[in-house]
């Protein structure tokens, strides 16, 4: 019956809803306005809403600074190149906690004629992950630095015992000679 279909519909979308929201990455897709159409909850929280609902009609400028419009043109590049932009690291100023990186992957959303009509994509917030790679060069790079300054205190204090050591052979030579 038409209404055994239609509830069974309403299942299997709350099913997808439900699964959606379980990612623990962020997801999300837009139309070719590059207006927001959907997405899970952890985007919804990231943008400050409680409901993915919230999301909808939204552009990302209003979500983030794009200051320099890099998300908007990883939107429209996917959709009109129609490649799939894999694992891409990008920087982004937020309203609320400043700056902070991204791993995005992005492709194009396609209809049954194969026409593209948006971008889906998922995002990771990998800011600790960056802080942490910074610290460790920060830290290699001080460490090289002390061996580097050792290396050079060992060379001078090498060259001093090699120049002592000439010395007392010399004067070694010179006690023999006198003898």
């Amino acid at each position: 019956s038409k209404r055994q279909s239609h509830l069974e519909l309403e299942s299997e979308l709350a099913t997808l809803k439900q699964v959606i929201d379980l990612v623990p990455q962020r997801v999300f897709w837009k139309n070719r306005d590059c207006l927001y159409l959907g997405g899970n909850i952890a985007i919804a929280k990231d943008a400050g809403f409680s409901d993915p609902k919230d999301l909808i009609g939204k552009s990302t400028q209003d979500i983030v600074l794009d200051v320099d419009g890099r998300a908007l043109e990883g939107d429209i590049r996917t959709m009109k190149t129609r490649e799939h932009m894999v694992n891409v690291e990008l920087q982004h100023q937020t309203k609320k906690e400043g700056d902070k990186w991204y791993r995005i992957s992005k492709s194009p959303l396609e209809n049954n004629l194969n026409e593209v009509i948006g971008v889906v994509g998922t995002y990771d917030d990998i800011t600790e992950l960056k802080q942490i790679q910074l610290e460790l060069q920060k830290a290699k790079d001080e460490l090289e630095d002390r061996v580097n300054e050792r290396t050079l205190d060992l060379k001078l204090s090498n060259g001093k015992l090699t120049k002592t050591l000439k010395e007392l052979k010399k004067t070694k030579t010179q006690l023999i000679d006198t003898e």
